[in-house]
């Protein structure tokens, strides 16, 4: 017999099925790690969307409250803003404040709008109160926080909600009074054939084309002769120029 080694031989069968386990467990093994490296790839994503979410939401985007121009009274007045105003307010007997809540108000109709309340609420539960009087048609006017409440530039305005009343006619006595402004001078001349007593003129302040505060300024006046006039110097317009909105009389009768 030969004394030579002689190499293990291993039958084909045997190492085919050995090279069919290794290759089982190599699909086995690649899938898991997909799965693996798949669940990593989405919680990555949701972390990110969530962020990214948390950050619009940071950044007002995600909820931004009411767009302007808002519209009320089906059209016929717009808030055209919201804004911060500090200084002397006119809507609150010129009490001076820092940062006070301010909203510009156009009357879109073709109708005189005798007056006006607006309630804002805000995002933190907040409620601002406004008032207007006298706004003729096609007029923009600022007006000012009652209580010189305070409007921060991050703060959302969710609701605006109003009361308004409405005239058909201008209520300036049109027929029997022609009125003329020099800045702050406002002459009234009686064009009837009658005297007319216990007149009250109504202004406006008027700067940059827009009222300035929501309320009137009211000013007496005794008496006006047939066919003369009257001069009233409307001293609470020094800002800007006076603007005729509606003269009355003290029962209330135009």
């Amino acid at each position: 017999m030969s004394n030579k080694r002689r190499r293990k031989h291993i039958p084909g069968r045997k190492r085919k099925k050995a090279l069919s386990k290794i290759w089982i467990i190599s699909v086995i093994a690649a899938a898991i790690l997909i799965a693996v490296i798949a669940i990593a790839a989405a919680c990555n994503t949701k972390n990110k969307s969530s962020s990214s979410e948390e950050n619009s939401y940071a950044d007002g985007q995600k909820d931004q409250g009411l767009i302007f121009p808002y519209e009320l009274e089906d059209g016929r007045l717009s808030i055209d803003s919201i804004f911060q105003f500090t200084g002397f307010n006119p809507d609150n007997g010129n009490a001076e404040g820092e940062n006070i809540a301010a909203l510009t108000v156009v009357n879109q109709s073709e109708q005189h709008l005798s007056s006006a309340q607006f309630t804002v609420k805000l995002a933190d539960g907040a409620k601002l109160a406004f008032e207007i009087t006298d706004l003729p048609a096609g007029q923009k006017a600022m007006i000012f926080e009652k209580e010189n409440q305070v409007y921060e530039l991050d703060d959302v305005c969710q609701e605006i909600t109003d009361t308004a009343e409405f005239e058909d006619v201008s209520p300036v006595m049109a027929d029997r009074i022609s009125a003329e402004v020099q800045e702050t001078t406002v002459t009234l001349t009686n064009n009837s054939e009658e005297d007319l007593s216990n007149l009250l003129l109504h202004c406006h302040c008027v700067i940059d084309d827009a009222y300035f505060g929501g309320l009137t300024y009211t000013y007496p006046i005794a008496s006006i002769p047939a066919g003369q006039n009257a001069s009233v110097d409307a001293v609470d317009c020094y800002l800007g120029q006076a603007a005729v909105v509606r003269v009355s009389r003290d029962s209330g009768e135009e």
